[in-house]
């Protein structure tokens, strides 16, 4: 039996116990991506703005597409949390 596996009273095993930290490093992880993102993006967005004098739009953009890598990331993170690693190797 690998660590962290019980077996049951029918003899079954069940996947290791998911402690706290777990859940924890999980929610850091979420916050940490979508902040990220959004943050990237509205500076990204910002300095295109300046770059090119289209405000806001650029920033409008920027905040857009960071929220859908942000929710992307989050996706893949839940993901690979619940199932383990893709077996792609992405």
């Amino acid at each position: 039996m690998a660590d962290g596996e019980r077996e049951t009273e029918e003899g079954r095993q069940r996947p290791p116990a998911r402690g706290p930290w777990r859940a924890v490093a999980l929610v850091s992880g979420i916050g940490t991506q979508l902040a990220g993102s959004v943050l990237i993006g509205l500076y990204a967005g910002r300095q295109l703005d300046r770059l090119w004098g289209t405000s806001p739009w650029m920033f409008l953009a920027g905040l857009l597409t960071g929220l859908a890598v942000g929710i992307w990331g989050v996706v893949r993170l839940v993901t690979w949390a619940m199932e383990g690693p893709p077996r792609d190797g992405r």
